[in-house]
């Protein structure tokens, strides 16, 4: 039990800034509702996809992630899922 509070503890600091980063979601969070009551489901999409990059973009910075794509040119097209 006393190693999850120190893990907890050691995480507090990054765990508050991901809560307080969400409020950068707002805006698309407001277009996203905005396309979807008149039924604009690409542009919904888009606004997902921005905000899916934005926010991961984020923490990837704040992680100090080095995300590298190599042979983007075999993946297949729409979503993909990696294990």
């Amino acid at each position: 039990m006393l190693g999850i509070a120190k893990s907890v503890l050691r995480n507090l600091p990054f765990i508050i800034w991901l809560f307080a980063d969400l409020r950068y979601l707002r805006a698309f969070r407001r277009n996203m509702r905005r396309f979807r009551a008149i039924g604009d489901t690409e542009g919904e999409r888009g606004e997902i996809l921005k905000a899916t990059i934005t926010w991961g973009g984020r923490i990837c910075r704040k992680l100090r992630v080095d995300l590298a794509v190599e042979g983007e040119t075999s993946l297949p097209e729409g979503p993909v899922v990696f294990e």
